[in-house]
């Protein structure tokens, strides 16, 4: 039975039991004078012994209610433990394979720490490498502007630009160019380049391009003192060339009708083109023919090509020379052949006439000397030569026609 049931039903006989006596109080109270107990005290003693059955009751009842609570609580902590057990299991199992991968997250993450403070440290270095690059070419820079305001600078500048174009497109000094020659006839000047073509004739390059305002223009942020320092550029350009044609260049009369201006940069020739559409135009008219690298090393590279070809045409030359003499001595020498080959014929026919005359007249009376005894040697038989010396075959009437 449940504890509180059997405590409810205690109550209730505690109850019934005291309801009782209060009854029987009030029926035997008229009878019970004669015994001496009073009722009040006989209602004293009713509710002690009623106390007395209530306590037990409620004693028993306790203690069976601890009995079993006790139980119960004893039946729950061994479910409550298997339950907690298989959960631990159940959470170890989930957990365990969870541990292991945080343990490799936890390593992967070290590890990438370490390798991005290296990287960080690596590209700090670099920053400040490039920093350092960047005030060092900074500083180089100014130099170098400052270097080529200068005039005598800039005209050593723009020659070391001519080098290289004229190295690109595969030219040899002394053969199909000079540097700083003195023109003959009637030029006076003395080019900064002279470019020899294969037909004798020359072409003039000048390497001194202004590049001054230009330089302002680069260096300068605002727009509108941008435009006048690259129109100042498009008039210094065309000073330049009415300059160029007042030194007579092209009176020279090995000189193509025209003369190059170089220019070192293509910018710097857009940007005047720009400034003055006609400049390139206008400087043609007076024979002056203004070249940015990409031009120029095209124009070099064909005049190159034409020293090539001219090379390899004279080797040609050279080489037919050489084949057609070297046929006529194998002419000869065939016929040093053909003579040598007629007198081993010669020599053959020579040598079988004289076996035939030994054999008929010779080799008979050795035999007899020999069939005597009178010699232990044995003459050897001789046997003719019937080989021939192989012919030469006719040389092509062509070819020693060509000789």
């Amino acid at each position: 039975m449940d504890p509180l049931q059997v405590l409810g039903l205690v109550v209730i006989v505690a109850v019934v039991t005291g309801l009782t006596v209060l009854v029987v109080l009030r029926r035997v109270a008229p009878t019970d004078r004669g015994t001496g107990v009073t009722p009040d005290e006989l209602q004293r003693q009713l509710e002690a012994a009623t106390q007395a059955s209530v306590n037990q009751a409620l004693l028993t009842a306790s203690q069976s209610l601890a009995d079993q609570t006790e139980d119960r609580l004893r039946s729950q902590h061994q479910v409550t433990a298997g339950q907690t057990k298989a959960a631990q299991d159940a959470i170890e199992k989930l957990v365990t394979p969870l541990q292991t991968k945080l343990q490799e997250l936890d390593h992967h993450v070290r590890a990438l720490e370490s390798s991005r403070e290296g990287a960080y440290a690596k590209l700090d270095q670099q920053v400040t490498d490039t920093r350092s690059l960047l005030s060092t070419l900074q500083t180089e820079t100014n130099h170098l502007n400052a270097a080529l305001r200068r005039s005598d600078t800039r005209g050593r500048w723009g020659e070391l630009q001519l080098e290289r174009v004229i190295e690109l497109a595969g030219m040899t000094e002394h053969v199909s160019y000079d540097r700083q020659a003195q023109q003959t006839g009637h030029g006076t000047g003395r080019p900064d380049v002279t470019v020899h073509l294969t037909d004798g004739h020359v072409l003039y390059i000048d390497a001194k391009a202004p590049m001054d305002a230009f330089h302002d223009a680069v260096a300068g942020s605002d727009p509108d003192h941008q435009r006048d320092h690259l129109a100042r550029h498009a008039k210094a350009m065309t000073s330049h060339v009415v300059e160029l044609e007042r030194r007579s260049y092209t009176r020279d009369e090995r000189s193509l009708p025209f003369m190059v201006l170089f220019v070192p940069t293509e910018a710097s020739l857009a940007a005047a083109a720009e400034a003055d559409p006609r400049l390139i135009e206008a400087a043609l008219e007076r024979g002056i023919a203004i070249a940015s690298p990409t031009s120029l090393a095209m124009m070099l590279t064909n005049v190159s090509l034409g020293w090539r070809q001219q090379v390899f045409a004279a080797n040609a030359r050279e080489i037919l020379t050489e084949v057609r003499e070297l046929h006529g001595r194998l002419v000869t020498f065939s016929d040093h052949l053909r003579r040598a080959g007629g007198s081993l014929e010669s020599a053959v026919k020579h040598y079988n006439q004289a076996v035939g005359s030994f054999e008929a007249r010779l080799r008979p009376a050795a035999r007899t000397i020999e069939s005597l005894g009178g010699t232990e040697q044995i003459l050897p038989d001789l046997d003719e030569v019937t080989l021939s010396p192989r012919q030469l075959r006719d040389s092509d009437p062509a070819l020693e026609g060509g000789t």
